[in-house]
């Protein structure tokens, strides 16, 4: 059977994000639709793994440092002599601090998912391609109801709203990599307090293909509000099931950016 043609293939520029899903349920996206940002800390995802005893919406190890294979060295603290040596397999470096900065999270969806139906005067026809990880686990892990949201004009009022209430935010895809490996960038980012710390994840959750916004000065230990005003006019909401067992179609200008 032939492979088809994803837009990715066809575009001048690469990895352009034309739109996001949120799955929750659909009371909370209503919420959102009419204009409160809910954002919970990075404590709440340790927090949903434990308790739910699985990994998928939740992460014990997001926001934490895992470094394999160390080598442990116990030193007299008056005269500096070493006292004994030893190894661990695995050592977790973590900070409060970190675990009560706030983020909202989207799975992206980048022009890699999307597969070409058929071109013509420049305009191209796609269809939604999510990986099949994606769809077994949606409804179980993170809603019955999925935002579609139009990601350019939704960040652009974000952003918008945190100018004028003065609100620092960093937003990025997250990166996906094995946290089985000690990255010496991760831990200078950990030590230095680096956003781009906060957009690693393990290559378990790659599936996601998750996109983040952090509000690094938002930091306490209660789920955070922000007005950002009604959003209907860019967002639609349907059940996860629809999305998962139809077909999503969207169209784009080949010569004019999105």
């Amino acid at each position: 059977m032939e492979k088809k043609q994803r837009l990715i293939e066809v575009l001048a520029v690469n990895n352009k994000l034309p739109f996001a899903l949120k799955f929750s349920s659909k009371k909370n996206l209503e919420s959102l639709q009419n204009g409160t940002l809910y954002l919970n800390n990075f404590q709440y995802y340790k927090d949903l793994e434990i308790k739910e005893k699985r990994k998928g919406q939740g992460d014990a190890f997001d926001a934490s440092l895992r470094i394999s294979d160390v080598k442990l060295t116990f030193k007299h603290p008056a005269t500096g002599e070493t006292l004994f040596t030893g190894r661990a397999s695995n050592a977790n470096m973590e900070s409060n601090e970190d675990y009560q900065k706030h983020l909202f999270c989207m799975t992206g969806i980048t022009t890699d998912l999307l597969e070409i139906v058929h071109i013509e005067d420049n305009v191209a026809v796609t269809k939604l391609v999510l990986p099949e990880e994606l769809k077994e686990r949606a409804l179980e892990n993170f809603g019955d109801h999925v935002m579609c949201i139009n990601i350019g004009q939704f960040l652009n009022r974000i952003e918008q709203v945190c100018r004028d209430k003065n609100i620092a935010l960093v937003r990025n895809p997250v990166e996906y990599r094995d946290m089985s490996i000690n990255y010496t960038d991760r831990m200078e980012a950990f030590a230095t307090s680096r956003s781009d710390f906060f957009f690693q994840k393990d290559m378990f959750f790659a599936y996601q293909n998750e996109y983040r916004i952090l509000f690094p000065d938002l930091i306490s230990d209660k789920p955070e509000k922000i007005d950002i005003g009604n959003i209907e006019n860019f967002t639609n909401i349907l059940p996860t099931k629809i999305l998962i067992e139809g077909e999503i179609l969207l169209s784009f200008h080949l010569t004019e950016e999105e």
